[in-house]
C-alpha cells in the first residue's frame, strides 16, 4: 500500500513569532503552561519552541514578518517547480548543500509562510489531557478582503475554508 502524497507545504510545524528577547518569551509561555522543547542549531539567531501539546510556538528574535506559518518539507529544492506550478513565487529561497534549505512566501493577503527542509526542535512528550491555560488550538483565522481568492489561494495548499461570517 502506498502512502498518501505529501502536501505541497508539507506538515505544519510552528506558528513562528519574531519576539525581541527569546529568554522573557520563553518565559512568558511557560507561565501559560507551554513547555519547551530542544531546539537545534538550523537558525544563527536566538530561538526557542514551545509546546502546549495541541501547537508549538516558535520564538525567533530576528527582523522579519511575524507571526509566520511554518511547515516542513523535505525535498525542497526538488518541490520549486511545483511551488511556482501552484502560482507560489517565493521570496526566500535557500537551497544547496551547505545550507539548511528553506523557502519562504506570503499569501495574497500579506501571511507569511514559510517551509523548512526539517524539523527545528524536538518533539515533546506531554500527556494528551494536559494543555495550556490558552485552552486547544482550534484553527487560524486572518482577515481578507476577498474571501474567495483566499480559498482559491489555500484550498489546493490542503486547506478546508470554514464557513465565511460577518
Amino acid at each position: 500500500m502506498e502512502a498518501a502524497p505529501l502536501p505541497l507545504l508539507g506538515t505544519f510545524h510552528e506558528l513562528s513569532i519574531a519576539v525581541a528577547d527569546v529568554r522573557a518569551a520563553v518565559e512568558y509561555y511557560e507561565r501559560l503552561g507551554f513547555t519547551q522543547a530542544s531546539t537545534s542549531d538550523a537558525f544563527a539567531h536566538p530561538y526557542g519552541a514551545l509546546s502546549d501539546g495541541h501547537l508549538c510556538i516558535g520564538l525567533h528574535q530576528r527582523p522579519g514578518p511575524s507571526p509566520v506559518l511554518t511547515f516542513v518539507r523535505p525535498g525542497i529544492a526538488a518541490s520549486l517547480a511545483a511551488f511556482r506550478t501552484a502560482g507560489i513565487e517565493p521570496s526566500t529561497v535557500h537551497v544547496g548543500d551547505e545550507v539548511f534549505n528553506e523557502l519562504a512566501f506570503s499569501d495574497p493577503f500579506g501571511q507569511a509562510v514559510a517551509v523548512l527542509e526539517a524539523r527545528t526542535y524536538s518533539p515533546l512528550a506531554r500527556e494528551e489531557a494536559a494543555s495550556s491555560l490558552c485552552g486547544d488550538f482550534a484553527e487560524y483565522s486572518v482577515p481578507v478582503e476577498d474571501f474567495a481568492a483566499a480559498q482559491r489561494f489555500w484550498e489546493p495548499l490542503g486547506f478546508v475554508a470554514a464557513e465565511e461570517a460577518q
